[in-house]
């Protein structure tokens, strides 16, 4: 009967239920830590190493089913300059707000990331590079209407994005080649005045 319970074995039971609580907590913790590990703290985006691996398994998803995969590397015009004028605490407030913006902007199925620094990347699943124009565009619009603080002080006086669009298979064979593509089409955004978006078609940035 519960009456006959030693307070030894009380002592145990407790112990066990006090480690079990500890495993418990412990579990918790490391899932926990796991997603913690798969996210940029400050924008709420994937990071760079989710990045690299959602993408391989993405392209070769799409190459599997003949799909189209279209990758949009987008990096804040001048963001030195702000920085430098504005301080740093302002301008993590502005990496965080694009965040959120980018999380707004793009649809269910799409994936942002934080690529690293103040660049980031998209990745439009079953999509081509038409229509990610489209969404690029708009993102890169609605960032422009937003006021930030101090960006009058900005060479364009105002803060604004340049973007590179790139898609898998038309313009790439391989991972490798798709971001890299992208980024020449980004670079070449930026080539041209900044504030835009090109794309990349027939091995070169148009």
């Amino acid at each position: 009967s519960i009456d006959k319970i030693s307070d030894g074995n009380i002592a145990s039971l407790l112990s066990m239920v006090n480690t079990a609580a500890v495993n418990i907590e412990n579990v918790e913790l490391y899932e926990k830590t796991k997603i913690l590990a798969r996210y940029d703290s400050l924008t709420g985006l994937l990071n760079y190493r989710e990045f690299q691996r959602i993408l391989n398994k993405e392209v070769k998803r799409a190459k599997r089913y003949g799909h189209s995969l279209t990758m949009i590397m987008l990096d804040i015009d001048y963001f030195k300059n702000y920085n430098d004028y504005n301080g740093h605490p302002q301008g993590d407030k502005v990496l965080k707000k694009i965040g959120k913006v980018i999380l707004n902007s793009i649809r269910q199925l799409d994936i942002g990331f934080r690529y690293g620094g103040e660049e980031f990347a998209l990745l439009l699943l079953e999509t081509e590079a038409d229509a990610a124009f489209k969404i690029a565009e708009r993102l890169r619009r609605n960032l422009a209407g937003i006021g930030f603080i101090g960006q009058e002080k900005q060479p364009n006086g105002n803060l604004t994005i340049s973007l590179g669009i790139a898609s898998f298979p038309a313009d790439a064979g391989n991972k490798d080649e798709l971001t890299d593509r992208a980024d020449q089409a980004l670079y070449h955004a930026k080539h041209l005045g900044r504030n835009q978006t090109r794309l990349y078609k027939n091995n070169e940035a148009a």
